[in-house]
């Protein structure tokens, strides 16, 4: 499966992952293939529903930049920084959670 070839097993698409779950402080070893990775990220919220749904978005935000990034290199020869991915993941998490959760600033 193409999804699951482009997001998982390859290194430099893990270390994004293991930046992002530096920046939400977790320390885990995520799942290489697709369904699993979500099932386990989803587990790592142990706050209830609310936070649940805060996890479900950054999941989100990494594979639809992870997707543009993988676009990006297939079709425009052009490849990001590990940093810049990251960053980018953590800015459309933030906006996507703005948007979808009421009253959320930062947390």
């Amino acid at each position: 499966m193409l999804y699951q070839s482009t997001f998982f097993p390859s290194l430099r698409l893990r270390q994004v992952w293991s930046l992002i779950l530096r920046w939400l402080n977790i320390n885990t070893a995520l799942h290489s293939k697709a369904l699993e990775n979500f099932q386990q990220f989803e587990g790592l919220s142990r706050s209830g529903m609310k936070q649940a749904e805060k996890f479900h978005i950054v999941w989100f935000a990494c594979i639809w930049v992870l997707w543009n990034g993988h676009n990006e290199k297939v079709f425009r020869d052009k490849q990001r920084r590990l940093e810049q991915m990251t960053e980018e993941i953590k800015i459309t998490s933030w906006k996507w959670l703005k948007c979808k959760l009421k009253g959320f600033n930062n947390g």
